[in-house]
């Protein structure tokens, strides 16, 4: 007996039934004659061949951030499958963070995340950022002196209630509002760093390339832990997001590379959506091993 393997040709959406689709842009309409080819005889599962053919689609551009993806009527016709297909496949993808889901409106291309290096300790979050390619802006929100909150002292090791510079920002990638930052560091160490120079210097460097310049310190190491909290209503507002948002919140602790004391503590808020965090692990008697804390346990 001979086996054959058959590529069944599908049949595209025609421009006119593109038409009718709700929420179809003049430019789907025009790409709406690409056919989706199902091989009917690979192991493959139908769901994986349509998403995978989708993520190829998604990734070459040929839909832009925010632009609607066709409707699930219109990719079963594309690909001749059934909409419990569709529907496991387009899930495949929001879980993979390609498309959102938008209620009563329909899917959507995601906005791409930004990667941000968790042990970027030579440059800070601006540098780190311009150097995968894109564009970074900071508000000041608010600089002051303030008596240390219990945690901000035990960070910074300082006696209760000492005097710390404190000092929020937003920082913009792309032009959307990714992080809220809340930093602290001793008043005795940064005499002047409130200065309305300095401070303008902010709005366009990194924090940690300012202290470097102007007072010599730099990072010898940090200590990091990552959570996940829901937005609550000022930083939903300052981010540009809903309330309960999912949003990944980075605490950090940076120690002197001259004396070894820790110079500042922050909180970053970042979006959920628009952020993903890489970490470079090496083997190497430099490095204490990483801690891994799950369930109030350590590991």
């Amino acid at each position: 007996m001979r086996t054959f393997t058959v590529h069944v040709p599908l049949r595209p959406l025609t421009p006119e039934a593109a038409a009718d689709v709700p929420g179809m842009t003049s430019g789907q309409q025009g790409r709406a004659d690409h056919g989706i080819l199902i091989d009917r005889s690979a192991p493959a599962p139908f769901h994986y061949q349509l998403r995978e053919h989708l993520r190829r689609r998604i990734e070459a551009g040929e839909w832009g951030p925010d632009e609607p993806l066709p409707g699930e009527k219109a990719l079963c016709e594309q690909a001749g499958v059934a909409r419990s297909v569709v529907r496991q496949a387009l899930g495949d993808l929001v879980h993979d963070g390609l498309l959102e889901r938008r209620q009563g409106v329909g899917t959507f291309i995601a906005q791409p995340k930004i990667t941000e290096g968790i042990a970027a300790l030579e440059t800070g979050f601006y540098d780190d950022m311009l150097k995968r390619g894109h564009r970074v802006s900071t508000t000041v929100r608010n600089a002051q002196l303030e008596p240390a909150s219990p945690h901000v002292a035990a960070d910074l090791e300082l006696p209760p209630e000492s005097s710390v510079v404190a000092i929020t920002r937003v920082r913009d990638v792309d032009g959307v509002p990714t992080v809220y930052v809340e930093s602290w560091l001793p008043t005795p160490m940064f005499t002047g760093l409130l200065d309305e120079t300095l401070l303008e210097e902010l709005t366009r460097s990194s924090l940690y390339r300012l202290i470097e310049e102007r007072y010599g310190i730099r990072a010898r190491r940090s200590r990091r832990v990552l959570s996940a909290v829901a937005a609550d209503e000022e930083i939903a507002a300052l981010l540009g997001i809903a309330v309960s948002s999912p949003l990944i919140v980075l605490n950090s602790v940076s120690y002197s590379d001259m004396n070894g004391m820790p110079f500042e503590t922050y909180r970053a808020y970042h979006r959920g959506d628009r952020t993903r965090f890489e970490v470079e692990s090496l083997r190497s008697p430099e490095f204490a091993p990483v801690s891994v804390i799950a369930g109030g346990r350590e590991s």
